[in-house]
């Protein structure tokens, strides 16, 4: 991920909320307002089952208005450019099955292709769907994760 934020300027153009994020503070303050309203606009998709339901926003709302919990979610950001992975370490043994939506909006193909690449025995199989690909097609999702955990290819 830090290499094609750092290399290539189509996932520059999708990550600058991540330069944003870095801000002490701000970012908590920006993203609450109006009912966390740009946090809502982020998750909308419509998908098999239709866009995310009434009760559904509130359970996200409601989590992120829990003590510390938008902190904790940007901190994640943060830490991505003070953490730098070992590239030294051996690659990933275990069978890997990555799940991509092809209209993801944060981050671009290069990404998947070259994180399946660290994998010994790893696909990437591109789904029609955006980075909520797991709520637009949790049919499809679902099958591809079954027919993988059951061994078959």
């Amino acid at each position: 991920m830090m290499r094609n934020f750092l290399t290539n300027p189509r996932q520059l153009l999708k990550s600058w909320y991540g330069i944003v994020l870095q801000i002490p503070w701000l970012p908590e303050r920006i993203l609450s307002v109006r009912g966390y309203a740009r946090l809502r606009d982020a998750i909308t998709w419509n998908g098999d089952e239709g866009p995310p339901s009434a009760e559904e926003i509130h359970a996200y709302v409601a989590a992120w208005s829990r003590d510390g919990a938008l902190s904790s979610m940007i901190n994640w950001y943060r830490a991505l450019g003070r953490t730098w992975p070992d590239l030294a370490k051996p690659r990933i043994q275990v069978p890997t099955l990555l799940l991509w939506g092809t209209r993801d909006q944060f981050l671009d193909r290069d990404v998947a292709t070259e994180s399946i690449a660290l994998c010994n025995d790893g696909r990437v199989v591109y789904l029609d769907g955006t980075h909520w690909v797991h709520h637009e097609r949790p049919a499809l999702v679902r099958e591809h994760a079954l027919t993988f955990f059951a061994g078959k290819t």
